[in-house]
């Protein structure tokens, strides 16, 4: 018997021998038309080495039929690698003759600028788009609809302007849109304390003028960029959006009533200049779980909206809602509510849950009461 376990000890140790010695040697290496794609950018990025591109961090390899490894994957994030984070220049178009990417990442990347280029049409498997506190240019193509494989845009403080392509939701597959003017925090907090200096240089001339007010200025519009309206076409979306996020710009008007058509998991319209009706996005068999709509102009009765039973995050803080608050409030799971500065009124809903939460999320209001830290309604 014990001679019987070291013959199987022994063909293990060859079988392994055999498997990191040969097998893996023989790897499929990286294919050399994106070799030769790579390395006419290698040029403007650093932290890039070894012979096999496919052993590079910025680049992601599945092999193809032919056992050729090829790129699926590009990712040029500076956020760690300092380097990386001081590439300049635009996004070259020879991106495009990468035919099997799936992921395209570009990342962190102050000094990257330009338009995308309409190549990027070209990556017919692409199914991730992120260009996230970039210094771009110019529109939103309307030729990302032509990738019908997209399954999420991101777009997060990239400088990007005009208005947002109607096309967009003729997209088959896309379960994340966000085309957000969102800054990080830390620039926020770096903003917070630039900014401290110009209060003092404001509090002389006008009184109306705080810190808070001259950063919060700054934070919304440091990269207001998108303008005009959310399309018509949005409330005909292929397939559930898991997120859309259209916070931090310069969007205007009435949302339109298509969008209440739309089944979104997340949806964020936050500091944006919408106006009028938003009660119609709400109805109780929706799968919506969080909604943000603060700092707009949205003006409707609240006292009978079809909140979602699934809805557990909710801020509509900062916007123009009159009534009350709806009876159905109270018996949501919610982990977040936030109602403050708005103009209603009457008697809190009962519920066990609304009792865990701060009343600042309910201050501001015209006549709130009956809850912790509010006043008792009059009799």
């Amino acid at each position: 018997m014990i001679y019987n376990l070291c013959n199987c000890y022994r063909f293990l140790f060859v079988l392994l021998f055999f498997f990191f010695q040969v097998i893996i040697p023989l790897r499929a290496s990286c294919h050399p038309d994106d070799i030769k794609v790579l390395m006419q950018i290698k040029d403007h990025f650093s932290g890039w080495n070894g012979d096999d591109c496919c052993n590079w961090d910025v680049v992601t390899c599945s092999d193809d039929e032919n056992h050729l490894s090829r790129i699926t994957g590009f990712h040029l994030t500076g956020f760690f690698e300092a380097s990386i984070a001081n590439v300049s220049g635009e996004i070259p178009r020879v991106i495009g003759d990468l035919p099997f990417l799936e992921i395209l990442d570009f990342d962190n990347l102050p000094k990257l600028t330009g338009s995308i280029p309409e190549t990027i049409a070209n990556l017919s498997n692409l199914m991730v788009i992120t260009l996230a506190d970039v210094n771009l240019t110019g529109p939103i193509p309307e030729f990302l609809s032509q990738i019908k494989t997209l399954q999420s845009i991101q777009f997060l403080n990239c400088g990007l302007s005009g208005t947002i392509p109607s096309s967009l939701s003729l997209l088959p597959d896309l379960g994340v849109l966000i085309l957000s003017g969102y800054v990080p925090l830390y620039l926020f907090f770096f903003l917070l304390l630039y900014y401290n200096v110009l209060y003092y240089i404001f509090i002389v001339a006008n009184t109306k003028y705080t810190s808070i007010n001259l950063v919060l200025f700054v934070y919304i519009n440091f990269r207001l960029k998108l303008n005009g309206s959310i399309p018509e076409s949005f409330g005909s979306f292929k397939s559930e959006l898991g997120i859309l996020r259209l916070d931090t710009n310069g969007l205007s008007g009435p949302i339109p009533k298509s969008l209440g058509q739309a089944n979104i998991n997340q949806l964020y319209l936050n500091h944006n200049q919408f106006t009028g009706d938003a009660s119609f996005l709400f109805t109780s068999d929706k799968p919506m779980e969080r909604v943000i709509l603060s700092d707009n102009h949205f003006k409707f009765n609240f006292s009978y909206v079809d909140l979602p039973w699934r809805l557990n995050y909710i801020d509509l803080s900062y916007n123009e809602l009159y009534g009350s608050l709806p009876r159905r409030l109270g018996q949501l799971q919610l982990r977040y509510v936030n109602f403050r500065n708005n103009q209603l009124c009457g008697k809190f809903p009962k519920g066990r849950r609304l009792k865990q939460f701060s009343p600042i999320g309910f201050t501001n209001n015209m006549c709130l009461c009956d809850a912790p830290g509010l006043p008792p309604c009059n009799k």
